[in-house]
């Protein structure tokens, strides 16, 4: 698999929807995409499931994949969604590396996601955001974290 320049273009904001990733200064930016992994899914693969821990971030180059919650297994709900390149899922997993008190628990997913084509895409680990997190903690204030999740 080619990497990319910078991965998944999120060093040079090719990547809107992570708005967190706008905020970061040059070398955080650098550092987190050093610890991006490529990986490969092959179709019909489950990537997460709904209700199991959330262990890494990842950005989709190429294929699709199919997103599904039933919102906690609540009666008579169900909702999907379908990701592409350029897309990401594991955001519940920014959160929990930003939350300033620490935490071993993973978060939940709370949605399945399985690939429906072959999927290339780059890893951001569980450990690895929450080293880039808390060195991104330090360089601003809680008002800018705050501002910045509105």
């Amino acid at each position: 698999m080619d990497v990319p320049p910078y991965a998944t273009g999120v060093h040079e904001g090719k990547n809107p929807t992570v708005p967190i990733f706008g905020s970061m200064d040059e070398k955080l930016l650098d550092a987190m995409c050093d610890k991006l992994k490529p990986v490969l899914y092959t179709e019909k693969s489950c990537v997460v499931r709904e209700g199991d821990p959330v262990d890494e971030m990842l950005f989709i180059m190429r294929g699709r994949l199919a997103t599904a919650t039933t919102n906690g297994g609540r009666t008579g709900f169900f909702n999907s969604s379908e990701l592409k390149a350029g897309d990401f899922c594991g955001e519940e997993l920014l959160t929990w590396a930003l939350d300033p008190t620490p935490s071993s628990n993973l978060p939940i997913s709370t949605i399945t996601v399985e690939t429906i084509t072959e999927v290339e895409a780059f890893a951001l680990m569980h450990d690895d955001l929450k080293i880039v997190a808390s060195q991104f903690r330090r360089l601003i204030n809680r008002k800018q974290l705050q501002h910045t999740f509105r």
